[in-house]
């Protein structure tokens, strides 16, 4: 008799995926937060303790995915999911309290708690992928496994939307001086940024409280010889007891080899290990934060407005939403390597597209992002039209294609016995080019101007798309057993 299910699988597939939410909100909310945080904390704009404070989550977050990865493999899925929850939740909190207790300057106790909610972030990053393709249906776990993105984006939109809001509720300085004091004051530089980070805490409480009715992964539960468990969890979330019996035998088969040593990633599932390693970089350096961050600066330059071009933000969140709701109904029909050869391509052409604009329509006044002037000439409506258009272009293929298919398959190219490390290690991994990418764009902006820098871009794009037709196996329509044949070396 089909044991009764605790919670319904639509529950236990949203909720696995919040902690996609956790990070998307908290990749976008510093960015609006960060002036009025120093102006607050007294931190001096573009000096070593602003960068400290920018680059803190993503210190926090390779070292959160790495551990997590191989946490979860010790302790379990759900267990680390909670520990997550709660280091957000302490995190987002001490932000909000910075400089507002204990004996250390509030730029020294914003560093530390955002360097923990960096490890959350991280954390949520490796578990997340890993959780929903564990508990998906073969059929449907790239879908399933997009909820993670998906979830991701809001979080993004979300961010977007009240740095947008809490700006525009009490705007920047007026022009008349008393006012813009007082508004400024009260509104952004005391309150403002703090609640932006006590906002934060709210899907940290959900995520917590949620996993309380979530069950364990039952690859993990198979793997730690709890059959009896892992079958109850399947029966749950399976439309029938003839599939679980047969997942659960293909389980217990693959589980039958050696205990999983970390070693194995680089001789048995090498494999694997390059191909996460090779999608978590290349998504990172084929341009995707870049071109988000360097939009609005764009957008000023072609005479937006700065309101318009922070409205713009909240278009690009808009975007990313759609695209990823596309990617989700498509994925397991067209498979990921498809995607993931139209969106590079996409990607590419979409570069090369704002570098061309880039020669034709800027000139540069200096160095750098910050002073590049539009040419004359080239002050019209279809000229701003255009450059608009690409960019949404490129966040949209970026959407459909790599931004989510990395994580989908990030989650399901590992063996079980190794699953948890090796999801840690890629996501790690994105976390690291990440920081170079953050690093090093500028300088390379700043010396070879945005066209050319641009142009690197295309070619990353152009080398992502080998690398896929190369490297990377088909994983659609598979079940994880099926995919720890193809990446196992005998």
């Amino acid at each position: 008799m089909k044991q009764r299910r605790v919670v319904p699988s639509w529950f236990v597939y949203l909720f696995g995926a919040m902690g996609g939410l956790i990070l998307g909100y908290d990749t976008s909310i510093i960015s609006g937060a960060l002036g009025y945080l120093d102006s607050a904390l007294k931190i001096e704009p573009n000096t070593t303790s602003e960068g400290f404070v920018t680059a803190a989550v993503t210190v926090g977050a390779i070292i959160g995915a790495l551990v997590f990865g191989k946490l979860s493999d010790m302790i379990g899925r759900k267990k680390c999911v909670m520990i997550v929850a709660v280091i957000f939740l302490i995190g987002s909190l001490s932000c909000g309290f910075a400089n507002a207790f204990g004996p250390f300057s509030g730029w020294v106790i914003i560093l530390i708690a955002r360097i923990i909610s960096g490890i959350a972030v991280g954390g949520a990053s490796a578990l997340v992928p890993l959780y929903l393709s564990e508990i998906s249906p073969y059929q449907r776990r790239g879908s399933l496994s997009f909820l993670n993105q998906l979830m991701m984006v809001l979080g993004i939109l979300v961010g977007y939307l009240i740095n947008f809001l809490m700006v525009q509720a009490h705007p920047d300085p007026d022009p008349d001086p008393a006012l813009s004091t007082q508004i400024f004051n009260q509104w952004n530089v005391s309150y403002g940024w703090r609640i932006s980070f006590f906002i934060a805490a709210i899907p940290a409480i959900f995520l917590f409280v949620g996993t309380f009715f979530l069950p364990e992964s039952p690859r993990y539960l198979a793997l730690k010889g709890k059959v009896s468990e892992a079958r109850d969890v399947l029966v749950g979330l399976r439309s029938s007891l003839k599939l679980v019996d047969e997942e659960l035998e293909a389980i217990q088969e693959s589980d039958k080899g050696p205990k999983g040593k970390f070693s194995f990633l680089f001789t048995k599932y090498r494999k694997a290990l390059v191909a996460a390693i090779g999608l978590a970089a290349f998504q990172q350096f084929m341009g995707c934060n870049t071109v988000v961050y360097y939009t609005p600066k764009i957008l000023e330059i072609c005479g937006f407005t700065t309101f318009q071009s922070r409205l713009s933000t909240v278009a690009i969140g808009v975007a990313n939403v759609v695209a990823t709701l596309i990617a989700i109904a498509i994925v397991d029909k067209f498979g990921r390597k498809v995607l993931f050869i139209f969106g590079g391509i996409a990607m590419g052409i979409f570069t090369a597209g704002i570098a061309i604009m880039a020669t034709m329509c800027f000139h540069e006044v200096g160095q750098g992002p910050d002073v590049l002037a539009l040419n004359n000439q080239m002050q019209s409506t279809p000229v701003i039209i255009a450059t608009v258009t690409i960019m949404m272009l490129y966040i949209i293929s970026f959407g459909i294609s790599w931004g989510g298919a990395m994580w989908v398959v990030l989650g399901e190219i590992f063996p079980n016995s190794v699953r948890g490390v090796g999801v840690g290690v890629g996501s790690m991994t994105n976390w690291i080019s990440n920081t170079i990418v953050t690093a090093f764009f500028p300088v390379i902006l700043g010396t070879l101007g945005i066209a050319n820098s641009y142009l690197i871009l295309t070619l990353f794009c152009i080398l992502g798309v080998i690398f896929v037709t190369i490297y990377l196996p088909e994983t659609k329509g598979k079940t994880l057993e099926e995919i720890e044949d193809l990446v196992t070396t005998v």
